[in-house]
């Protein structure tokens, strides 16, 4: 079940550790950093000693970084669950490949847009995968102010 904005629309960040509120409609970044020989799967964050249900990012000045990543790539942002997002900014210099999925249709995918911004469905999720190993993909997101739920 979806978990409901709060009066300033902020959402919660991670579906599992709903304490981050940082997705907002202003734009933030997630950053998913591998660790060096892992390269971006297509997966829910984790680390070697961290599983999915249990990583945290660090989130500085309204930017939240996963790092050593052993798996990562999926970006299951539990705002848009209900509410379109915009994405305004793709940062991937390994040239991960970028898909947007359905949460409960994973055959239904389709590719990114090339260019920003691009808007990511009510119930779809972001997935990268490929690129080097060692490397990272960033994406610049923010809610769709112009929905209404």
């Amino acid at each position: 079940m979806p978990v409901p904005s709060k009066a300033d629309n902020n959402v919660p960040f991670t579906g599992t550790r709903p304490r981050y509120s940082i997705v907002n409609t202003t734009a933030t970044w997630c950053y998913h950093h591998m660790d060096a020989g892992y390269a971006l799967s297509g997966d829910a964050p984790r680390t070697l000693t961290v599983n999915e249900a249990h990583i945290d990012p660090v989130v500085v000045g309204g930017k939240a970084e996963y790092k050593l990543l052993t798996k990562g790539g999926l970006f299951t942002i539990q705002a848009n669950a209900k509410r379109t997002l915009i994405v305004d900014a793709v940062d991937n210099p390994s040239g991960a490949t970028l898909q947007l999925i359905d949460r409960h249709d994973s055959a239904h995918v389709r590719t990114a847009p090339a260019t920003v911004p691009f808007k990511v469905s009510a119930m779809e999720v972001i997935k990268a995968s490929g690129g080097a190993t060692g490397s990272y993909i960033g994406i610049l997101y923010r809610i769709d102010g112009e929905e209404i739920w």
